[in-house]
């Protein structure tokens, strides 16, 4: 993955970047592709419900709220 961060990663970077602020998946999106950064293997964007996956998948790093996303805190 020359050049590129990993799709989990890139998401907690943002969340972080917003003060870990509520963000839904769509807002999280579009800052990914504006720091471009972080793309599918066949190079086109991520889409949000990536993001949704990427979040659900890994309860221990992200809490949700519906469409909306943050990092978990000890």
């Amino acid at each position: 993955m020359t050049g590129r961060i990993a799709l989990r990663e890139e998401g907690a970077a943002i969340l972080e970047r917003a003060d870990n602020r509520w963000m839904t998946t769509r807002e999280v999106t579009d800052r990914i592709h504006r720091r471009g950064r972080s793309r599918k293997r066949d190079g086109t964007h991520v889409t949000d419900f990536q993001i949704h996956g990427r979040t659900r998948k890994r309860p221990h790093l992200f809490e949700r709220e519906g469409r909306r996303v943050r990092l978990r805190r000890p």
